[in-house]
């Protein structure tokens, strides 16, 4: 059931150095491939970088991005900006995709910010680019650490359902539970 991949989901930042077979990575990728995407233009790319020279800069992007070395392979999703104007929005939901997929899995994963991010003094999104020779027409929305977890958390509770944070017809409206 859905519900419970996204119940079981947390963001692990800890991985074992235990391989992610090709067959794994498909499966994320083909996950990441069934995401919607704005009038079906499926403007999504996706970069796996599993070279340690590679993973160790990434790991080094911004001051939240170490566990990008660690993992076994990292997933950069990226869009098309010539494709889509909901090119964000279209790399965001095969993003999680890869996330709930990874969760079902039983694999690690975690989300890393790449927009609006500093690379050192430079924009993180421009050193990337630069760094993994990505064409200027493909914006970059985040990166994916994938591997077997190596610290466990607890899935998230069922009564986390916050209803202050409903509202109905208008802001500030209260909502029904």
């Amino acid at each position: 059931m859905a519900m419970e991949s996204m119940r079981m989901r947390r963001t692990i930042r800890k991985f074992t150095n235990e391989r992610i077979s090709e067959s794994e990575i498909r499966d994320l990728l083909l996950a990441a491939m069934y995401a919607p995407s704005a009038w079906g233009k499926r403007s999504w790319e996706f970069i796996v970088v599993d070279d340690e020279n590679f993973k160790k800069e990434l790991g080094n992007l911004t001051p939240y991005s170490s566990q990008a070395a660690m993992a076994p392979i990292d997933i950069v999703v990226l869009s098309d900006k010539n494709a889509s104007n909901a090119w964000i929005e279209d790399a965001s939901v095969a993003a999680e995709h890869i996330n709930l997929a990874a969760a079902k899995m039983g694999l690690g994963s975690s989300w890393i910010q790449v927009r609006g991010m500093n690379h050192n003094a430079m924009d993180a999104e421009v050193y990337l680019r630069e760094l993994l020779g990505i064409p200027s027409n493909y914006g970059i929305c985040c990166m994916i650490a994938v591997g077997h977890p190596a610290e466990q958390k607890s899935p998230h509770r069922e009564g986390e359902f916050m209803p202050e944070k409903v509202h109905r017809n208008r802001f500030g409206m209260q909502a029904a539970a």
